[in-house]
């Protein structure tokens, strides 16, 4: 197996004399998207439901481009030609290479969303308790209001002779007026039990855990667009459990790999995105380089096992 660095020269290697060219292709389509749905969003501005549809049509109708970013990427990597044409390889095949693309981040997605919409439900729960509380308070509030009132009404009837008659000592809301406060602490008491009860911290294991495993499946299904590229007879399903075997042992040397590269993030961030305009493309063929080194050790092994 070859080391990080060795991925990388090789990727700098390939990516230094086909720089602005292989740039300027992987930016034109995805800017042009942009600038479309850009003026779409400006001229359906007043019509959300619209805006909405037309969306979600351009995010689906876009799907294969996926495929045609590695596509592209694979050409330059392997020394041939790229055009801005390769972009649009996907379509092609565009039902399989969509349904493939939707079932991978199904897979990828619904591990986070779960504990989401568990931790959403808790909060909601939460909230509706403490507003239980509140309209408790206010309606406790309410009632001794109404009966401070009559008890004055009354004893001011029976002194009404007395000419230096104070009302405010009949004032009884004031005696009251810390059951709302009261309501407040009970409310937090109850998000407290609630966080102590193991409901909470049960919530926050399972969307680490979630997290957790949506980078399992980022890992396990890497390979899909590649080997949509170089395997377009196999059908979607099967790009996805090929990718789980190529990937089988390769996981988390591919998220290190990946990791290595935060250094040129932090630097494109610094830089106010301009460095990006070199770490995206680079990332992008280093990536392919570890795809083609992975790949070929499992062709390998499939073939060793077939002489045996």
């Amino acid at each position: 197996m070859k080391k990080f660095s060795e991925l990388k020269q090789e990727a700098k290697a390939v990516l230094r004399p086909n720089f602005w060219r292989y740039t300027g292709i992987l930016a034109l389509i995805p800017t042009i998207i942009f600038l479309v749905m850009f003026v779409e969003s400006k001229i359906l501005e007043k019509q959300e439901a619209l805006d909405s549809l037309v969306t979600f049509i351009i995010n689906i109708a876009t799907i294969p481009l996926e495929v045609g970013i590695v596509y592209i990427t694979l050409q330059l990597f392997r020394g041939n030609e790229i055009k801005v044409k390769q972009w649009f390889e996907g379509y092609k095949k565009f039902g399989k290479v969509t349904w493939a693309e939707i079932v991978k981040g199904f897979f990828i997605g619904i591990w986070f969303i779960v504990p989401v919409i568990m931790i959403t439900f808790i909060a909601t729960a939460i909230i509706l308790q403490e507003s239980d509380f509140r309209n408790m308070g206010e309606s406790a509030n309410s009632q001794m209001g109404s009966f401070s009132q009559s008890m004055m009404s009354s004893d001011l009837e029976d002194l009404s002779i007395d000419k230096t008659f104070d009302k405010d000592e009949y004032d009884f809301k004031d005696d009251f007026s810390s059951s709302k406060p009261q309501n407040n602490i009970k409310g937090v008491e109850f998000v407290k039990d609630l966080v102590g009860s193991g409901i909470g911290i049960t919530a926050i294991v399972l969307m680490i855990v979630g997290i957790c495993i949506s980078v399992f499946m980022t890992l396990k299904y890497a390979m899909v667009e590649y080997i949509l590229v170089e395997r377009s007879e196999l059908k979607a399903l099967e790009t996805l459990r090929l990718s789980g075997k190529i990937m089988n042992g390769q996981k988390w040397r591919f998220f290190l790999f990946s990791l290595s590269f935060v250094g040129w993030f932090l630097l494109g961030i610094i830089t106010v995105g301009i460095a990006l305009i070199w770490v995206i493309p680079y990332m992008q063929v280093a990536k392919i380089a570890f795809f083609e080194e992975v790949n070929t050790r499992y062709q390998d092994i499939i073939a060793e096992e077939k002489q045996i």
